[in-house]
């Protein structure tokens, strides 16, 4: 399972839905750091893309074909509808797809700063 931290996944994407994690313990996708809840809808439309290129459906017929047609992905939503986020984001969504049985983390994120924080939390 991957988690892909980002600004969350349209889980109900028609070549996404298949793969989407499911939480067994109250059929949430992941998790939203912002809301503080279960809910990673993207707002932005960058997360659903990266999951997209990783995970999309293959032999559907319908859109594109993710590199790892098979995989399951986990929603985190770490940068809002602007694409920005926080450390404490960041590491909310990491131990939220930690503790949830997440083996590979996805991001796509940027800064010039070090954070002793995330890197422990990595």
């Amino acid at each position: 399972m991957v988690a892909v931290l980002d600004t969350g996944i349209r889980y109900t994407h028609e070549d996404l839905a298949a793969n989407i994690w499911i939480n067994p313990a109250d059929g949430s996708h992941g998790w939203n750091a912002f809301a503080g809840n279960n809910d990673p809808l993207d707002d932005n439309g960058h997360g659903t893309a990266m999951a997209g290129i990783m995970g999309a459906l293959g032999d559907n017929s319908t859109g594109v074909v993710g590199v790892a047609w098979r995989v399951r992905m986990m929603a985190g939503k770490c940068l809002n509808s602007s694409g920005v986020g926080g450390n404490s984001d960041l590491i909310s969504c990491l131990e939220f797809a930690r503790t949830n049985g997440a083996q590979i983390v996805n991001t796509s994120l940027g800064t010039s700063s070090f954070s002793a924080a995330v890197s422990n939390a990595v």
